[in-house]
């Protein structure tokens, strides 16, 4: 996962916990969330990765 502009994600993981993580643009984060929340996330021009 990875951002263009720098901010906080509010991701789901696959056993459903909702977790709150800090991106910096241009840094590829290595989780593979099973959903990105709208609610509470800052960071835009988010895009995933496999």
């Amino acid at each position: 996962m990875d951002c263009a502009v720098s901010g906080d994600v509010v991701i789901v993981s696959a056993s459903g916990n909702e977790i709150t993580v800090t991106l910096t643009a241009g840094a590829p984060y290595p989780v593979r969330p099973v959903r990105v929340k709208a609610t509470g996330t800052t960071a835009t021009g988010i895009i995933g990765m496999w």
